[in-house]
């Protein structure tokens, strides 16, 4: 088994960010993770098998102003690492990612970083959503905030040892009721418009048919 877990979190508009700040959460997110996992894999194989638990994040399947960057290499990650998984499954390494929700850690508190703030953005949604994570609204206290998050790690823990002793699931694992909502509203959100879509040409075409 080995667990993959590279990462953190960069917030602010996508203009706020320099080109240093972009290149490190992506040398940091997406290509610490590959590299890491290209190192295992040789190891994997030379013994048989074995499972690679990557955590991505529930935001690898949505993107909201203020976490466009982070978001966009959670968005990497999933497509590197789904492509990954089938390529190294005729060699029995299994893989699992793990979408996690909010998570009771210092990842907001202690681990965010932020882009040099523009006049620009502060009364849009972006600025106060960089507002709430740097704790600057009136009223927010950010330990309680913490406390408010709906996932502990240590139960998530147990749910990804469980997943790799049963050695057989989905590619992808949501974890945290709060993932669960927002992947499930990213999905239908992007595959509502895709079936209006395709029912706005499909039935001209059998009406023509006919």
């Amino acid at each position: 088994m080995f667990v993959n877990n590279a990462a953190y979190g960069l917030y602010g508009a996508v203009e706020e960010a320099s080109d240093r700040q972009i290149e490190h959460q992506f040398m940091t997110n997406v290509l610490g993770s590959l590299r890491v996992v290209r190192a295992v894999l040789p190891f994997f194989r030379k013994q048989g098998g074995g499972h690679m638990v990557q955590i991505s994040s529930m935001a690898g399947h949505y993107s909201i102003p203020g976490m466009g960057l982070y978001c966009s290499s959670k968005w990497a990650v999933e497509g590197a690492f789904e492509a990954l998984a089938k390529e190294v499954a005729p060699f029995n390494i299994k893989t699992t990612m793990v979408e996690p929700g909010g998570i009771r850690t210092n990842f907001i508190t202690s681990n965010a970083v932020f882009g040099e703030r523009m006049d620009e953005y502060r009364d849009t949604e972006a600025g106060q959503f960089v507002s709430l994570m740097k704790g600057e609204l009136p009223g927010t206290d950010m330990s309680m905030f913490n406390q408010m998050v709906v996932g502990d790690p240590d139960k998530m823990a147990q749910q990804i040892i469980r997943r790799v002793d049963q050695g057989e699931g989905p590619i992808r694992m949501a974890l945290g009721s709060d993932a669960y909502e927002q992947i499930r509203a990213a999905l239908l959100d992007t595959d509502w418009p895709l079936w209006k879509h395709r029912k706005s040409w499909l039935t001209p075409l059998i009406q023509m048919m006919w």
